[in-house]
């Protein structure tokens, strides 16, 4: 949770400012420590920190969206959003410690922390029903245009504190410790305020051949783009509203004890112990999707604005101009002072349909024993966990008669449950020395990754507007799942790792992992009684059986044998390769990647430390993996990918004297961009790609 204090009182101040390429956004930060051991002996450790930052970071992206239509694949929509975050956080932590004596210790640590997660986002949307052409082109007729400003206010605060202590009694060591901690989450006014396009109809053109990473669009004339940019040709049509709470508590406490013995004239260790955790969480929604109905609505050019961005999107491909947007602000005090010229279309049953209670205890206690046998370390344990969880939500039905039809309005239910399973983890680990700085390491253990217990209860969660249907990355629409299980693995692990003289280590492995019930995230359209009837988005579910097999290479070393000011190189690699498959739908067999696991990720840094000089140069690498499953088919509507991402990032720190460093650091040189796209690998259509540019920071950090 936090460091702990070691010898003589010190502490530092630290500072930060930061430039971003795109838009000319600043971005800053700070922080603080100081602590030490006090008193008599240094008995007394203190240790305070803090730290704050805001983010200003703008955002240029694109997120088409794709259908088959007579059997063609086209692009029935593009989202054009440009993004302006101000981001902010703030966070203290601290250590309070007091040694009795060398056997005998007391603790107490706690951290408290706040995210401001505000931001505005301009969206240009243009949809309708295309008619392909040949060789990915076509037009969409009457298609529709929408302009909006969705304006972001998440407020995130966290605390957490744990007290305990330690105690050797002779050949017996005792350690405890107690936890708490909060979390809640506000969203407040959170909004979207849609205009929608009244001028001449128009016929947009497209052009999207195969394997395109950006479909174009085309105005058919200098009128029809004049009148999609006239701002007056968009009224205020709608807006949504969704006020949201998340709370939660989580307390529990451990105890362990270990006994230093000899088993057969070898040094042992018997380690045994328990822990209890509950967690609690609420979530609450109230959330309204209202209609403008006054007889004439106000345009755009009713809430004119000084912000605009001729350059956006410029930077990776042209074609995508943003155009006009409303002063989010005039729009919202607007909505609210003129709240009787709209309807909530959004029943109340929908606040219950997006809100659940749900908690999850866990029980769990240990046996374990080491033994050193000459160059051989052998450790062999078991653990057994309870888990108890239980949910509460909602649920919708209509009323039907046997053969189908609706008999009533629909019917909302209150739904609950619970889960209990028991379970046992075995593992052996195998430890040899072949020499002082080489040593292979073999291990099997058995692990679980339980259902996010909110997971499981009965909600729909999302963003209702005029073009989110079909757009999940705009709606936020999932939902849960009471029938979900645990997921198990069973893990075989082998490391070998030898340390260099010269400052370093080369390190390998391979690794397998078996797994059952593998916990899935599938994209699907829901169909049924609510406001998402209609609506694309996201389900927790189970597949099946599957693996994961990989291997991983590491290469850490300092050139200290080098002559001169060539001693300070250095070099921080490491490769990991994995392969996986699991069984997707049991009911059609379909197997595929596990998902969010890249077959390849690697990080590269050539480093440089030689007072008074500190650099880093690296490149960080993910390659493409799936997000979501969808049908597996090469079409829209496939399993939905994130696109590789390799980054280029540098530091250098200069020590001007012992107490004072100045810093510089660069992030995202590359302008690596950062995206999904369904299909396959071999068929992308692209639905996100976003682009930030480059970040500058110039720093100090002042000790004292």
């Amino acid at each position: 949770m936090t460091k702990t204090p070691e010898d003589a009182p010190r502490g530092y101040i630290a500072g930060q400012y930061g430039q971003t390429a795109l838009a000319g956004r600043n971005t800053y930060q700070g922080g603080f420590a100081y602590g030490g051991r006090f008193g008599q002996d240094g008995r007394l450790g203190f240790l305070l920190g803090g730290s704050a930052d805001r983010n200003n970071r703008a955002i240029d992206d694109i997120e088409p969206a794709w259908g088959v239509f007579s059997g063609t694949a086209a692009p029935q929509e593009w989202s054009m959003r440009d993004y302006r975050y101000g981001r902010e956080r703030y966070g203290l932590g601290g250590d309070l410690d007091y040694r009795v004596d060398a056997n005998n210790q007391l603790y107490l640590k706690g951290l408290w922390s706040q995210f401001n997660n505000y931001g505005t986002n301009y969206i240009y949307d243009i949809a309708g029903t295309p008619t392909p052409g040949a060789a990915g082109t076509g037009t969409i007729p009457g298609a529709s245009l929408t302009r909006t400003t969705n304006t972001r206010t998440p407020k995130d605060q966290m605390w957490a504190a744990t007290a305990g202590g330690k105690h050797t009694v002779g050949v017996w060591t005792l350690d405890y410790a107690l936890d708490a901690a909060g979390t809640k989450q506000r969203s407040q006014g959170y909004r979207y305020s849609n205009f929608n396009y009244g001028g001449p109809a128009l016929t947009i053109a497209y052009s999207a051949p195969a394997g395109t990473i950006y479909p174009r669009i085309q105005y058919q004339s200098a009128a029809d783009s004049q009148a999609a940019f006239n701002p007056a040709n968009y009224t205020l049509g709608n807006f949504f509203q969704g006020d949201r709470t998340t709370s939660g508590r989580d307390v529990g406490g451990a105890a362990n004890a270990r006994l230093d013995y000899t088993l057969g004239g070898h040094a042992s260790k018997l380690q045994f112990g328990a822990r209890y955790r509950n967690e609690h969480k609420v979530f609450t929604s109230q959330s309204g999707f209202f209609i403008d109905t006054a007889a004439a609505a106000p345009a755009i050019t009713q809430f004119p604005m000084s912000f605009s961005d001729p350059g956006f999107y410029s930077a990776l491909s042209s074609g995508y101009p943003l155009g006009p947007v409303p002063d989010a602000d005039a729009v919202i005090g607007y909505e609210n002072a003129h709240a009787g010229n709209f309807r909530n279309v959004i029943s109340a049953a929908s606040d219950s349909l997006g809100s659940f209670d749900g908690s999850e205890r866990i029980t769990a206690g240990y046996v374990m024993n080491t033994t050193d046998v000459g160059a051989l370390q052998v450790n062999v344990g078991v653990r057994v966990e309870a888990t108890h969880a239980t949910y509460a939500g909602h649920s919708l039905s209509t009323p039907t008669d046997t053969a189908g039809n609706p008999t009533g309005p629909d019917v909302l239910a209150a739904v609950s449950g619970t889960k209990d399973y028991t379970d046992l983890f075995p593992s052996v680990q195998l430890r040899y020395a072949v020499d002082p700085e080489t040593n292979i390491r073999f291990a099997v253990t058995r692990g679980i990754a339980r259902p996010n217990y909110p997971d499981l209860a009965p909600n729909q969660s999302g963003n209702t507007c005029a073009t989110c249907a079909s757009q999940p990355t705009l709606s936020g629409f999932t939902t849960g799942n009471p029938n979900l299980k645990a997921q198990y693995a069973w893990n075989y692990d082998l490391l070998a790792a030898h340390y260099l003289k010269t400052v370093g280590v080369i390190s390998g492995g391979v690794f397998y992992k078996s797994l059952r019930d593998v916990i899935l995230t599938r994209q699907f359209t829901y169909t049924g009684p609510g406001p998402f009837n209609g609506y694309v988005g996201y389900a927790p579910q189970n597949g099946g059986a599957g693996h994961l097999f990989g291997f991983e290479v590491t290469w850490t070393q300092r050139f200290v044998s080098l002559p001169g000011w060539l001693a300070g190189l250095g070099i921080d690699a490491n490769y990991t390769h994995t392969s996986s498959n699991v069984l997707v739908d049991p009911a059609t067999g379909r197997e595929a990647k596990l998902l969010r696991q890249s077959p390849d990720f690697a990080n590269v840094y050539a480093t440089y430390d030689k007072s008074p000089i500190s650099a880093r140069l690296g490149w960080t690498f993910n390659g493409t993996m799936i997000q979501y499953y969808g049908d597996g088919s090469p079409a829209p509507g496939g399993d939905t990918y994130f696109y590789q991402h390799g980054q280029f990032d540098g530091s250098i720190v200069y020590n001007a004297t012992p107490e004072v460093q100045i810093q510089a650091q660069v992030l995202n040189i590359n302008n690596a961009v950062f995206g999904f796209y369904q299909g396959t690998p071999d068929q992308r259509y692209n639905i996100q790609r976003e682009y930030y540019r480059q970040t500058f920071f110039l720093g100090t950090k002042i000790g004292f």
